[in-house]
C-alpha cells in the first residue's frame, strides 16, 4: 500500500520502477496523440577512438517517434559490435528539419 501512495512501483515484468500520477483523460488523450514529425536519435560511435582523439555523434532522422525507438533500440542491440551507445531520441529542431 505504501508504494500505492508513494507513486513509485517495481513492476517485475518490465524490470523497471515506475512512478504514475493521476491525470485528466483530456491531458492524456493530448500526450499520447500521434507524433508524426521527425525525431533525430543521437549516439556516441566510439569506434575510432583509438586512431583519433575524438568520437563520433551521430544523428540519425527517423519519421516518427516509434521509428526513433525501433532505430535507438537496434543501436543499443548492437553497441558491442559497433561500439555506439545512444545518448538522446528528441524532435528535430526547425533547422534540422530544412535537412530532412
Amino acid at each position: 500500500m505504501k508504494e500505492l501512495e508513494s507513486g513509485y512501483i517495481y513492476d517485475p515484468y518490465i524490470g523497471a520502477t515506475y512512478h504514475f500520477e493521476h491525470i485528466p483523460v483530456a491531458v492524456a488523450d493530448e500526450m499520447i496523440a500521434p507524433k508524426e514529425f521527425p525525431y533525430i536519435v543521437e549516439a556516441v560511435n566510439h569506434t575510432l577512438t583509438n586512431i583519433y582523439a575524438c568520437v563520433h555523434l551521430n544523428k540519425y532522422y527517423a519519421t516518427d517517434f516509434r521509428d526513433a525507438l525501433c532505430i535507438a533500440t537496434r543501436i543499443e542491440i548492437y553497441s558491442g559490435e559497433i561500439a555506439e551507445e545512444v545518448i538522446n531520441i528528441r524532435p528535430v529542431t526547425e533547422k534540422e528539419a530544412k535537412c530532412f
